[in-house]
């Protein structure tokens, strides 16, 4: 359910959501950590907008003195999602953040907006330049045979001497960084994300495993500025339930399929509230049924998907 339409709004995410808030309300470097597949990830990049975001085409304007970045579109996002790769510098880190945080000023709808109203001002400038020369040629027919003498109107320069101003002058919107898979940053990384924080304006969430809170604990300077921890905790046997009628109304067979008591309790117990393990198992069961052409979902529909699985120990 990596797609930003078929999100299931759950009580974790929403729980999260309210964390994220916070952090970026008081500006505060938040943990959270949780087991795999729980949707840490996915709720960070719902939060994020982040979907939405990652479609938007940046590009170079035409312009020939004043080259900048312009978006695709407008895009209302003042979070930064970024993801720790598996070995990277503390100087890389802090460019591709400060990158990551220059795209979203630029798809910011103050800045698509000047960009749209420098763009009509120099079309119309360039139009009032191609009409004096033509004038300056009809007036000099007789002088000269081309417009070699012909110098650009400063109209056009003005334009992009204010475009450029303008466009340094609109701040940066973010107001949260989240970090995904903080246990692969190294000590001189943690260093630099406690850099940019202590360069004020922003709250920073970091989210990774269970153990990351005590590992960043062994790191002082780092520490003393947490200033919330949250669990990212499974989904509860209720919540499952729910999860799982949202999750099968997009499959053919198992949206049409009942399924028994002792199934359903089944899948509570085999997937333990692990969001992404319900959707594999739910992937497993449709085509249980629909290789066997059953009509229903018993307690050996759901053994028999149990045993294409790989689930790990709890």
């Amino acid at each position: 359910m990596t797609s930003d339409t078929s999100f299931i709004d759950t009580h974790q995410y929403r729980l999260f959501s309210e964390f994220c808030d916070t952090c970026a309300s008081y500006k505060y470097i938040g943990i959270c950590y949780g087991p795999p597949g729980v949707g840490k990830t996915l709720s960070a990049r719902r939060y994020a907008n982040w979907d939405k975001f990652s479609r938007t085409k940046f590009s170079l304007s035409d312009s020939q003195c004043h080259e900048y970045f312009r978006a695709s579109r407008s895009v209302h996002c003042t979070t930064v999602l970024y993801t720790a790769p598996v070995t990277i510098h503390a100087k890389t880190l802090s460019r591709e953040i400060d990158s990551l945080r220059e795209r979203i000023r630029i798809s910011s709808p103050e800045m698509v907006r000047l960009n749209k109203e420098q763009e009509y001002l120099l079309a119309q400038a360039k139009i009032k330049r191609e009409r004096e020369r033509k004038q300056f040629e009809k007036s000099q027919i007789n002088k000269i045979t081309s417009c070699e003498e012909y110098e650009t109107p400063p109209t056009v320069y003005d334009i992009q001497t204010q475009s450029t101003t303008l466009r340094k002058s609109i701040k940066d919107p973010t107001k949260l960084i989240i970090i995904d898979e903080t246990e692969r940053l190294s000590p001189a990384c943690l260093d630099q994300v406690r850099y940019i924080y202590d360069l004020g304006g922003i709250g920073i969430v970091l989210i990774g495993m269970p153990g990351l809170e005590k590992r960043l604990a062994r790191y002082a300077q780092l520490s003393s500025r947490v200033g919330f921890v949250h669990k990212f905790s499974p989904l509860s046997a209720d919540q499952v339930r729910k999860v799982w009628t949202k999750l099968r109304s997009s499959y053919l067979n198992t949206q049409k399929s009942p399924i028994s008591d002792e199934a359903m309790t089944a899948i509570i117990r085999m997937t333990r509230g692990n969001f992404r393990l319900l959707e594999r198992l739910l992937s497993q069961i449709e085509r249980v049924l629909e290789i066997n052409k059953l009509s229903e979902i018993t307690l050996e529909v759901v053994e028999v998907a149990r045993e294409n699985l790989v689930i790990g120990a709890a």
